[in-house]
C-alpha cells in the first residue's frame, strides 16, 4: 500500500481524477453552467447546503479554538464570512420560495455533516487538510460553473464562490494544512489523506443529490 499524501498538492494530484469530476464535470456544475438545471433540482441543492453550511460553521468553531496563533486570522475571517453567507441562503431561499424550516436533511447530507462532526476528535493536521478540501472543490467547482455562463441567473452564485478573494483563501488554507501536515506524525498524516478522500468523496454525492432529492 502506497504511503500517504504529505501535502495538500499531493493530495489532490493523488485524486485526479476524482476532484476533476468534483470540480469541472459532475453534471449538476454542467447544468448549471448551462442555464439547463431545473428549478427544482436547483432548490435542493441551495436548502441542503444552507442546513451543511450551519455544521461546517461549527467545524470551523472548534478549528478556531484549537489551530496554532498563526493560522487564527484566517480562520476568524472565514467565519465572518460564514454568518453572511448564512444570511444570504436566507435571502435566496425566500426569493425561490423555499421554506428552510421545513426542510429535512437529505442522506447525502446527513453523511456529510457526520463526517462534519467526526472531524472534532480529530487532530488539527486532520481538520485543517479537510477544511482545505472542502473549500478548495468549492471554489474551483464554482470558478468552473462561471466559464462561459449561459445563464446570469446564477452569476451571483459564481461571484460568491468563485472570485478571487475566495481563491486566495483556498491557497492560505493549504499553507495552513501543508505547516501542520509537516509537523505531524505518519499516523496523523495518514488520517488526513483518507480525510480528504473522503470530502472528494462527500462533495460528489452533495452534488448527485439534486438530481435525486427534494427541497
Amino acid at each position: 500500500m502506497a504511503a500517504p499524501a504529505t501535502t495538500t498538492a499531493a493530495m489532490r494530484a493523488a485524486l485526479e481524477a476524482e476532484w476533476r469530476t468534483a470540480t469541472r464535470e459532475h453534471a449538476f456544475l454542467r447544468d448549471v453552467n448551462a442555464g439547463a438545471i431545473s428549478a427544482a433540482r436547483f432548490n435542493t441543492w441551495l436548502a441542503q447546503d444552507y442546513l451543511y453550511a450551519r455544521c461546517f460553521s461549527r467545524l470551523l468553531g472548534a478549528m478556531i479554538a484549537g489551530c496554532p496563533e498563526a493560522h487564527l486570522a484566517t480562520y476568524v475571517g472565514g467565519m465572518a464570512a460564514i454568518d453572511v453567507e448564512l444570511k444570504w441562503f436566507q435571502a435566496k431561499a425566500q426569493e425561490r420560495g423555499i421554506d428552510l424550516a421545513a426542510t429535512e436533511m437529505q442522506p447525502a447530507c446527513k453523511e456529510y455533516t457526520a463526517f462534519l462532526s467526526s472531524l472534532h476528535a480529530q487532530p488539527y493536521s486532520v481538520q485543517a487538510a479537510a477544511f482545505w478540501a472542502m473549500e478548495a472543490v468549492y471554489n474551483q467547482a464554482w470558478s468552473r460553473v462561471g466559464e462561459g455562463l449561459a445563464d446570469e441567473r446564477y452569476r451571483e452564485f459564481v461571484e460568491r464562490w468563485g472570485n478571487a478573494g475566495f481563491d486566495a483563501y483556498c491557497v492560505a488554507l493549504a499553507a495552513h494544512a501543508d505547516e501542520a501536515l509537516a509537523a505531524a506524525g505518519p499516523e496523523e498524516r495518514g488520517a488526513a489523506d483518507g480525510a480528504v478522500r473522503r470530502v472528494v468523496k462527500l462533495e460528489l454525492g452533495f452534488w448527485e443529490m439534486a438530481y435525486h432529492g427534494s427541497a
